[in-house]
Protein backbone atom coordinates (compact mmCIF):
# COMPACT_ATOMS: atom_id res chain seq x y z
CA UNK A 1 0.00 0.00 0.00
CA UNK A 2 1.34 3.46 -0.96
CA UNK A 3 0.34 6.89 0.31
CA UNK A 4 0.47 10.44 -1.02
CA UNK A 5 -0.48 13.66 0.72
CA UNK A 6 -2.77 15.85 -1.39
CA UNK A 7 -2.94 19.25 0.30
CA UNK A 8 -3.94 18.09 3.81
CA UNK A 9 -5.60 14.82 2.76
CA UNK A 10 -3.83 11.46 2.80
CA UNK A 11 -4.74 9.15 -0.08
CA UNK A 12 -3.80 5.47 -0.11
CA UNK A 13 -3.54 3.28 -3.19
CA UNK A 14 -2.53 -0.30 -3.81
CA UNK A 15 -0.15 -1.28 -6.62
CA UNK A 16 0.17 -4.89 -7.69
CA UNK A 17 2.77 -6.47 -9.93
CA UNK A 18 6.11 -4.82 -10.63
CA UNK A 19 8.08 -3.30 -7.74
CA UNK A 20 8.76 0.45 -8.27
CA UNK A 21 12.42 1.44 -8.76
CA UNK A 22 14.44 4.65 -9.18
CA UNK A 23 15.36 5.57 -12.74
CA UNK A 24 18.61 6.66 -14.45
CA UNK A 25 20.35 9.97 -13.76
CA UNK A 26 18.69 11.99 -16.53
CA UNK A 27 16.16 14.83 -16.83
CA UNK A 28 13.62 14.19 -19.57
CA UNK A 29 12.50 17.82 -19.94
CA UNK A 30 14.56 20.77 -21.13
CA UNK A 31 13.60 24.37 -21.88
CA UNK A 32 15.22 24.07 -25.30
CA UNK A 33 13.40 20.91 -26.36
CA UNK A 34 10.08 21.33 -24.58
CA UNK A 35 7.19 22.91 -26.49
CA UNK A 36 6.33 24.75 -23.25
CA UNK A 37 9.89 26.02 -22.86
CA UNK A 38 9.00 29.59 -23.85
CA UNK A 39 6.24 30.05 -21.28
CA UNK A 40 6.81 32.27 -18.23
CA UNK A 41 5.53 29.44 -16.03
CA UNK A 42 7.89 26.76 -17.36
CA UNK A 43 9.65 26.26 -14.02
CA UNK A 44 6.34 25.27 -12.41
CA UNK A 45 5.35 23.13 -15.38
CA UNK A 46 1.70 24.18 -15.33
CA UNK A 47 -0.65 27.14 -15.29
CA UNK A 48 -4.37 27.86 -15.11
CA UNK A 49 -5.75 29.76 -18.10
CA UNK A 50 -9.17 31.12 -19.02
CA UNK A 51 -9.89 29.41 -22.35
CA UNK A 52 -13.69 29.28 -22.65
CA UNK A 53 -16.51 31.81 -22.72
CA UNK A 54 -19.64 31.22 -20.64
CA UNK A 55 -21.52 30.31 -23.82
CA UNK A 56 -18.86 27.80 -24.85
CA UNK A 57 -18.89 26.22 -21.41
CA UNK A 58 -22.66 25.85 -21.55
CA UNK A 59 -22.46 24.05 -24.90
CA UNK A 60 -19.54 21.95 -23.71
CA UNK A 61 -21.29 20.76 -20.55
CA UNK A 62 -24.52 20.00 -22.44
CA UNK A 63 -22.65 17.93 -25.03
CA UNK A 64 -20.63 16.01 -22.42
CA UNK A 65 -23.85 15.31 -20.48
CA UNK A 66 -25.50 14.04 -23.65
CA UNK A 67 -22.47 11.87 -24.52
CA UNK A 68 -22.32 10.24 -21.08
CA UNK A 69 -26.09 9.85 -20.98
CA UNK A 70 -25.94 8.10 -24.35
CA UNK A 71 -23.30 5.68 -23.06
CA UNK A 72 -25.45 4.85 -20.03
CA UNK A 73 -28.49 4.26 -22.23
CA UNK A 74 -26.44 1.95 -24.47
CA UNK A 75 -25.40 0.01 -21.35
CA UNK A 76 -29.06 -0.61 -20.51
CA UNK A 77 -29.51 1.92 -17.73
CA UNK A 78 -33.14 3.07 -17.91
CA UNK A 79 -35.04 6.07 -16.49
CA UNK A 80 -32.44 8.73 -17.30
CA UNK A 81 -34.95 11.59 -17.45
CA UNK A 82 -33.39 13.63 -14.61
CA UNK A 83 -29.78 12.59 -15.26
CA UNK A 84 -27.02 15.08 -14.45
CA UNK A 85 -23.28 14.51 -14.40
CA UNK A 86 -23.12 15.42 -10.72
CA UNK A 87 -25.57 12.57 -9.94
CA UNK A 88 -23.82 9.98 -12.14
CA UNK A 89 -23.07 7.80 -9.08
CA UNK A 90 -26.80 7.39 -8.43
CA UNK A 91 -27.17 5.67 -11.82
CA UNK A 92 -23.84 3.78 -11.96
CA UNK A 93 -23.59 1.97 -8.64
CA UNK A 94 -21.22 -0.91 -9.42
CA UNK A 95 -17.51 -0.80 -10.25
CA UNK A 96 -18.08 -3.22 -13.11
CA UNK A 97 -20.62 -0.94 -14.76
CA UNK A 98 -18.39 2.09 -14.23
CA UNK A 99 -15.45 0.29 -15.86
CA UNK A 100 -17.60 -0.52 -18.88
CA UNK A 101 -18.61 3.16 -19.15
CA UNK A 102 -15.05 4.51 -18.99
CA UNK A 103 -13.91 2.00 -21.61
CA UNK A 104 -15.94 4.26 -23.92
CA UNK A 105 -15.33 7.68 -22.37
CA UNK A 106 -11.54 7.36 -22.33
CA UNK A 107 -11.34 6.68 -26.08
CA UNK A 108 -13.16 9.69 -27.53
CA UNK A 109 -12.15 12.37 -30.04
CA UNK A 110 -12.87 16.09 -30.20
CA UNK A 111 -15.71 15.32 -32.60
CA UNK A 112 -17.62 13.85 -29.64
CA UNK A 113 -18.11 17.24 -27.95
CA UNK A 114 -19.63 20.56 -28.96
CA UNK A 115 -16.53 22.69 -29.35
CA UNK A 116 -15.12 24.56 -32.33
CA UNK A 117 -11.89 22.74 -31.73
CA UNK A 118 -9.72 24.22 -34.49
CA UNK A 119 -10.39 27.69 -33.08
CA UNK A 120 -9.73 26.23 -29.63
CA UNK A 121 -6.41 24.77 -30.78
CA UNK A 122 -5.37 28.20 -32.09
CA UNK A 123 -6.31 29.73 -28.73
CA UNK A 124 -4.16 27.24 -26.83
CA UNK A 125 -1.30 27.77 -29.30
CA UNK A 126 -1.39 31.49 -28.51
CA UNK A 127 -1.49 30.75 -24.77
CA UNK A 128 1.72 28.68 -24.83
CA UNK A 129 3.44 30.48 -27.72
CA UNK A 130 3.86 27.32 -29.80
CA UNK A 131 1.86 26.05 -32.80
CA UNK A 132 -0.32 23.05 -32.03
CA UNK A 133 -2.60 20.66 -33.88
CA UNK A 134 -5.44 18.43 -32.74
CA UNK A 135 -4.27 15.25 -34.50
CA UNK A 136 -1.69 13.03 -32.84
CA UNK A 137 0.81 11.70 -35.41
CA UNK A 138 0.97 8.24 -33.83
CA UNK A 139 -2.76 7.81 -33.18
CA UNK A 140 -3.66 9.67 -36.41
CA UNK A 141 -6.66 11.22 -34.69
CA UNK A 142 -7.51 13.70 -31.97
CA UNK A 143 -7.64 12.50 -28.38
CA UNK A 144 -10.15 13.22 -25.64
CA UNK A 145 -11.07 11.59 -22.33
CA UNK A 146 -14.14 12.30 -20.22
CA UNK A 147 -12.80 11.62 -16.72
CA UNK A 148 -15.53 10.51 -14.30
CA UNK A 149 -14.77 10.19 -10.57
CA UNK A 150 -17.55 9.02 -8.30
CA UNK A 151 -17.52 10.36 -4.72
CA UNK A 152 -15.18 8.62 -2.26
CA UNK A 153 -14.36 5.99 -4.89
CA UNK A 154 -11.23 4.44 -6.40
CA UNK A 155 -11.95 6.11 -9.76
CA UNK A 156 -8.52 7.67 -10.22
CA UNK A 157 -5.16 6.80 -11.74
CA UNK A 158 -1.80 6.70 -9.92
CA UNK A 159 0.66 9.61 -9.84
CA UNK A 160 2.35 9.49 -13.25
CA UNK A 161 3.92 11.33 -16.19
CA UNK A 162 2.17 10.95 -19.55
CA UNK A 163 5.47 11.74 -21.27
CA UNK A 164 6.91 8.35 -20.33
CA UNK A 165 4.92 7.11 -23.34
CA UNK A 166 6.42 8.24 -26.70
CA UNK A 167 3.12 9.33 -28.23
CA UNK A 168 2.67 12.05 -25.56
CA UNK A 169 6.20 13.47 -25.46
CA UNK A 170 5.58 16.47 -27.76
CA UNK A 171 2.16 17.39 -26.50
CA UNK A 172 0.51 19.74 -24.05
CA UNK A 173 -2.10 18.50 -21.57
CA UNK A 174 -5.32 20.33 -20.81
CA UNK A 175 -7.63 19.42 -17.94
CA UNK A 176 -11.03 21.13 -18.10
CA UNK A 177 -13.57 21.12 -15.22
CA UNK A 178 -17.08 20.19 -16.35
CA UNK A 179 -19.02 19.23 -13.19
CA UNK A 180 -18.38 18.79 -9.48
CA UNK A 181 -14.87 20.27 -9.48
CA UNK A 182 -13.65 22.03 -6.34
CA UNK A 183 -10.77 22.00 -3.83
CA UNK A 184 -11.66 18.41 -2.87
CA UNK A 185 -11.80 16.96 -6.38
CA UNK A 186 -9.50 18.83 -8.80
CA UNK A 187 -6.39 17.31 -10.37
CA UNK A 188 -3.31 17.13 -8.08
CA UNK A 189 0.06 18.29 -9.46
CA UNK A 190 3.71 18.35 -8.34
CA UNK A 191 5.11 21.73 -9.39
CA UNK A 192 8.55 21.57 -11.02
CA UNK A 193 8.62 17.76 -11.11
CA UNK A 194 9.25 17.74 -14.88
CA UNK A 195 12.74 19.10 -14.09
CA UNK A 196 13.66 16.38 -11.59
CA UNK A 197 16.21 13.74 -12.46
CA UNK A 198 14.70 10.31 -12.98
CA UNK A 199 17.22 9.08 -10.40
CA UNK A 200 15.08 10.60 -7.62
CA UNK A 201 11.77 9.36 -9.04
CA UNK A 202 10.63 5.92 -7.93
CA UNK A 203 8.26 4.30 -10.40
CA UNK A 204 7.25 1.17 -12.25
CA UNK A 205 8.97 0.78 -15.62
CA UNK A 206 5.91 -0.62 -17.38
CA UNK A 207 2.25 0.17 -16.85
CA UNK A 208 0.56 -0.18 -13.49
CA UNK A 209 -2.35 -1.94 -11.81
CA UNK A 210 -3.85 0.43 -9.25
CA UNK A 211 -6.52 -0.87 -6.90
CA UNK A 212 -7.07 -3.73 -9.38
CA UNK A 213 -7.47 -1.43 -12.40
CA UNK A 214 -4.83 -1.54 -15.19
CA UNK A 215 -3.28 1.72 -16.46
CA UNK A 216 -0.99 2.20 -19.42
CA UNK A 217 1.46 4.61 -17.82
CA UNK A 218 4.09 3.81 -15.17
CA UNK A 219 3.02 4.60 -11.61
CA UNK A 220 5.15 6.98 -9.51
CA UNK A 221 5.27 6.43 -5.74
CA UNK A 222 8.02 8.85 -4.62
CA UNK A 223 9.82 11.93 -5.99
CA UNK A 224 12.90 13.60 -4.52
CA UNK A 225 12.07 12.04 -1.16
CA UNK A 226 8.52 13.47 -1.17
CA UNK A 227 4.95 12.28 -1.68
CA UNK A 228 3.22 15.67 -1.49
CA UNK A 229 0.83 16.92 -4.19
CA UNK A 230 -1.28 20.08 -4.51
CA UNK A 231 -4.68 20.61 -6.10
CA UNK A 232 -4.63 23.87 -8.13
CA UNK A 233 -7.83 25.93 -8.15
CA UNK A 234 -9.43 25.60 -11.59
CA UNK A 235 -12.75 27.38 -12.11
CA UNK A 236 -15.44 26.89 -14.75
CA UNK A 237 -14.23 28.32 -18.05
CA UNK A 238 -10.60 27.71 -17.12
CA UNK A 239 -8.24 24.88 -17.95
CA UNK A 240 -5.24 23.44 -16.21
CA UNK A 241 -2.50 23.55 -18.86
CA UNK A 242 0.55 21.42 -18.13
CA UNK A 243 3.59 19.55 -19.37
CA UNK A 244 3.25 15.83 -20.16
CA UNK A 245 6.41 15.38 -18.05
CA UNK A 246 5.02 16.81 -14.82
CA UNK A 247 3.86 14.39 -12.10
CA UNK A 248 0.09 14.48 -11.70
CA UNK A 249 -2.84 12.16 -10.96
CA UNK A 250 -4.26 10.43 -7.88
CA UNK A 251 -7.30 12.71 -8.21
CA UNK A 252 -9.51 11.06 -5.63
CA UNK A 253 -12.89 12.75 -5.35
CA UNK A 254 -13.23 13.47 -1.61
CA UNK A 255 -16.76 14.85 -1.91
CA UNK A 256 -19.43 12.75 -0.22
CA UNK A 257 -22.28 12.97 -2.73
CA UNK A 258 -21.16 14.64 -5.99
CA UNK A 259 -19.55 13.01 -9.01
CA UNK A 260 -16.66 14.95 -10.53
CA UNK A 261 -16.37 15.14 -14.32
CA UNK A 262 -13.54 16.74 -16.30
CA UNK A 263 -12.23 16.68 -19.84
CA UNK A 264 -8.67 15.69 -20.60
CA UNK A 265 -7.34 16.86 -23.96
CA UNK A 266 -3.86 16.47 -25.41
CA UNK A 267 -2.75 18.66 -28.28
CA UNK A 268 0.35 17.90 -30.32
CA UNK A 269 3.17 20.13 -31.54
CA UNK A 270 2.67 21.24 -35.14
CA UNK A 271 6.45 21.54 -35.50
CA UNK A 272 8.50 18.49 -36.46
CA UNK A 273 10.93 17.36 -33.75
Amino acid sequence: MYKVLIDDDEVEFDLTGEEPKFGPDEVLASREGDILGGTPWYQAGYTVARLFSDEEMGRLKRSVTARVRGVLAAKGIADLGDFTLERYHEYVRSDAMHRSVIEVTRELTMADIDLEFEAFVRRVSETIGHPLKSTNDILRRSFLIVRINRPRSLDYNPPHKDGYLPLWQRTVNLWVPIAGVNAHSSLPMVAGSHLLSESVIKRTTGGAVLNGMPYRVPAIVEWDGHRKMVRPTVKEGEALVFSPLIIHGCAKNLQSDVTRVALELRLSSAVAA
